[in-house]
């Protein structure tokens, strides 16, 4: 009975009218700090880290000693870092704002010189390093961040009137506020957290309180993580927070509990009273996410909040920044835990993995606590987003820009609009949550790319899923769909056409779609596979359709550019068209009746234009010149200038 009341409680505080769903989806974006929509026509790339020599070591441990405020970012103390060499090294280079004074680096306990080059910093070794050698350096500094009042800039921020500062880099600013080394493929084996603050300021951070200790002046809070870290997600917050914290228990038959803690500012409307309910939704929701995937990855340590006044929402290991703002944030970044924490993109070209998922959760929440017709609502909205604009890709080439890195409408509502085709790709919910867990088990506390993803999920599945992986998430656009119906003779006929909304990146999508038939004898669906521009499909039924409906449950990325109709005709006036030999050698021929003026056009195996050539008008055959195009499969589609007759595919020898 507990269970069905919290149950309840939850479905009543993730409810919101469908109306205001599609505003919900698209005012994301305020609560993520993401910009809009952007197209990118050069690909550039960030390196991982500021300087090579940096991948020169591999981090095992840190340890911040550090003096902070919740008045001021003014920050002063040291960080220490345990490393072994993974190459010979005669220096050790981090990075660090020059906006800080370094006092002094310490190298296996001896003091060395330095060079500052920017915000990169090279010590010299007192000996030489060889591959395999431990080693632990030091680096002293203090000074004001950059940025430090400015709230929309990452690094660490201090918001005066309400006396709170935190930290929140990424995705290449933790070098704002610690010595550092920014790469996403060295996670920190483990962190130990030491701050001291003036007394009566509490400290959040990641992993385990371990101690509150009395100093002179102060107090020390000691936290510690043991579980592997990306560099962007160690985090600090410091204020005079209210703290509300309570444990939960695993349905899964366990006698295992977690802490949830919580810190929240006593200066703001929304406090623990108003708070509670949203608060202890937290463990529905983290019971409901370790039932798809597996249980919270950190359950030994702690899940839970910190408020900061930041427009941007971070889930920092183990502690989510947030502005409490609504719930769907809450179910985001705790999805963040499994993707994003426990497995950390590879690269920040493949930041879909990490924000795709997370958004995906936030519909997979209303569809399971509210139901299909809210799900559904909010899955149309984030749709609908991603096909305001023609182009743009899931995976992101451009890593120089964090806006574009932070896409909205990509990185998050298309990447969560692809993971949905995807289930409907695989068709089988219990191999869909299946390869996604195998997928979080085979990379936990680790990193991986796009291509770690595909190779995971096509083993576990048996699916050759390249064609989607190159057309959906490494390539721009979406297909305009056009549908017809008719009925002959016993058979039903239905042919849907396809136009790319970015012909440049991909000329035609391939995907299985469904067909609902409407009959008073009883509806009908059908699936069909959308593999050319043009899609024809027949089956044989003694039923008088009505109607029908192209992809009812919208499981696919598309617009409809007219109402469905039952236009397909099939009387002999219609256009005939054939063509052959088929492999070809230098000559393809096009016989045709009942044509307007129209072309033939090849397309090669990347969807690139590779020949476009007149045919006629009428009735005729038409002789095509093939002879100088490469041997290979080619994609032929010959149409009129509003309409495509037919496509299909030919070998040229």
């Amino acid at each position: 009975m507990a269970m069905l009341l919290r149950t309840i409680l939850m479905a009543c505080l993730l409810c919101t009218l469908p109306c205001t769903i599609w505003a919900q989806a698209l005012n994301e974006i305020a609560e993520h700090g993401c910009k809009g929509s952007m197209t990118y026509i050069t690909p550039q790339q960030k390196t991982s880290v500021a300087d090579p020599a940096e991948d020169n070591y591999d981090i095992h441990h840190l340890r911040f000693q550090l003096r902070m405020s919740d008045t001021d970012a003014y920050i002063s103390g040291h960080v220490m870092t345990s490393a072994t060499a993974v190459a010979d090294m005669d220096k050790y280079v981090f990075e660090l704002d020059d906006t800080f004074a370094i006092d002094l680096v310490v190298v296996n306990a001896q003091p060395v010189s330095f060079s500052s080059d920017g915000n990169v910093h090279t010590a010299v070794l007192p000996a030489a390093l060889h591959k395999g050698e431990q080693f632990k350096t030091s680096v002293y500094y203090h000074g004001h961040p950059r940025y430090a009042d400015q709230l929309v800039e990452p690094g660490l921020n201090n918001d005066p009137e309400q006396d709170i500062t935190f930290s929140l880099v990424e995705p290449y600013f933790a070098h704002r506020w610690w010595p550092c080394k920014q790469s996403l493929t060295d996670k920190i084996d483990s962190v130990d957290m030491w701050i001291t603050v003036p007394t009566g300021v509490k400290v959040g951070s990641n992993g385990v309180l371990q101690t509150v200790e009395t100093t002179g002046g102060g107090q020390r809070y000691r936290w510690q993580t043991r579980y592997p870290i990306d560099y962007y997600l160690i985090s600090v917050a410091v204020s005079r927070y209210d703290e509300y914290s309570y444990y939960m228990h695993f349905d899964d038959g366990s006698n295992d509990s977690m802490l949830i803690m919580n810190y929240i500012s006593p200066d703001t409307p929304k406090n623990i009273t108003n708070l509670k309910p949203w608060l202890d939704s937290t463990a529905i929701l983290v019971n409901y996410f370790s039932d798809l995937w597996g249980r919270y990855p950190f359950w030994k340590e702690k899940y839970g909040h910190c408020y900061t006044p930041s427009f941007v929402n971070m889930e920092h290991q183990t502690m989510t920044t947030t502005r409490f703002s609504r719930l769907t944030v809450l179910a985001h970044e705790l999805a963040h835990q499994w993707f994003g924490d426990w497995v950390t993109c590879g690269t920040w070209k493949d930041i879909w993995l990490n924000e795709g998922f997370a958004s995906y959760a936030q519909y997979l929440c209303y569809e399971h606590f509210d139901g299909h017709a809210v799900g559904d609502d909010y899955l149309r909205a984030i749709q609908n987003d991603v096909t305001k604009d023609n182009g743009g890709s899931v995976y992101c080439y451009d890593t120089t820009d964090r806006y574009r890195i932070f896409d909205y409408r990509l990185t998050y509502n298309k990447a969560a609009s692809v993971i949905h085709m995807l289930r409907f790709v695989v068709n089988d919910d219990t191999k869909f949550f299946g390869m996604l867990r195998d997928y979080l088990n085979k990379y936990a506390t680790g990193t991986a790319t796009t291509e770690d993803f595909e190779t995971t999920i096509e083993s576990y599945t048996g699916i050759n899923l390249h064609d989607f992986f190159q057309q959906w998430i490494y390539k721009e656009g979406f297909p305009y769909l056009t549908a017809g119906w008719n009925q002959d003779k016993g058979k039903t006929y239905i042919r849907i056409v396809q136009e790319s909304s970015a012909p440049n990146s991909v000329a035609w999508f391939k995907t299985p779609i469904e067909v609902l038939c409407y009959s008073p004898d009883g509806d009908t669906t059908i699936r069909m596979d959308l593999e050319n521009l043009e899609n024809v499909y027949s089956f044989a039924t003694n039923k008088i359709i009505d109607s029908i409906a192209i992809d009812p449950d919208r499981w696919l990325l598309y617009q409809l550019k007219e109402p469905t109709t039952r236009n397909y005709t099939l009387n002999e006036n219609s256009v005939s068209i054939h063509v052959f030999p088929n492999p070809a050698d230098n000559e393809l021929y096009v016989t045709y009746k009942g044509m307007a003026n129209a072309s033939l056009i090849l397309y090669d195996a990347t969807g690139r234009q590779a020949l476009k050539q007149t045919i006629g008008t009428g009735n005729g055959k038409y002789v095509a010149d093939i002879s100088l195009l490469p041997p290979g499969v080619y994609l032929y589609r010959i149409a009129s200038e509003n309409d495509t007759y037919t496509t299909g595919k030919v070998v040229v020898r």
